[in-house]
């Protein structure tokens, strides 16, 4: 593998006659996206961790009396923590990022927002509160992904934590498009436009 958030075609090929061990990161929807439907049906969360994460977002509608069929709920993951000081090249997405995205998820029908983060102080603080918004807390990050994957549309921020939650939602996801600093090591494990590890579907802001 080239590039640990890229795609490499000679990964793909095989000899039938030979066993082959693969590893790395393989950071890339080109790997999979033809059996997608496929590992969809696989990766699914263990009965108490789906149980716990209903439970969360069936507390926030209750909160606000009203149900599933009428609300669109959007995840937003907010990753910092160990991004933030990080000396290999990673970003963390801005204030700005998570306004322009809520501003999209805005014109959806009755949104409700579900924030989970490893930085709730900087969430509380940043997310803009135009709309419903609800934090989670005291959650293990299994629950947490379960939760973002039991949205509708996930807001996603860096790292391949929320990149996941936002396929497994399998709705309209936003990402942030500068995950990292140019010229750095990170940066050189990205194709050149970030495409092979970005949906071109999802939305960069």
């Amino acid at each position: 593998e080239g590039r640990a958030s890229g795609f490499d075609p000679n990964v793909l090929k095989f000899k039938a006659d030979t066993t082959h061990r693969v590893g790395n990161f393989l950071q890339s929807w080109k790997y999979f996206h033809n059996v997608s439907s496929d590992i969809r049906g696989q990766l699914k969360f263990r009965d108490h961790i789906q149980t716990k994460a209903d439970s969360t977002i069936n507390g926030f509608l209750k909160k606000y009396n009203t149900t599933r069929e009428n609300v669109t709920v959007i995840g937003i993951h907010v990753r910092r923590g160990d991004m933030v000081n990080h000396g290999f090249g990673y970003q963390v997405a801005t204030k700005e990022y998570f306004e322009k995205a809520v501003a999209l998820f805005n014109n959806y029908s009755s949104p409700l927002f579900v924030v989970c983060t490893n930085d709730l102080a900087w969430s509380k603080a940043n997310i803009p509160k135009s709309s419903k918004v609800e934090f989670v807390s005291g959650n293990s990050p299994e629950v947490d992904m379960a939760v973002m994957a039991s949205c509708d549309h996930v807001i996603t921020s860096v790292g391949s934590y929320g990149w996941w939650a936002g396929w497994l939602s399998n709705g309209t996801v936003t990402y942030y498009k500068w995950p990292a600093r140019e010229g750095s090591g990170l940066r050189s494990a990205y194709s050149s436009d970030y495409m092979d590890y970005f949906y071109p579907h999802w939305i960069g802001l």
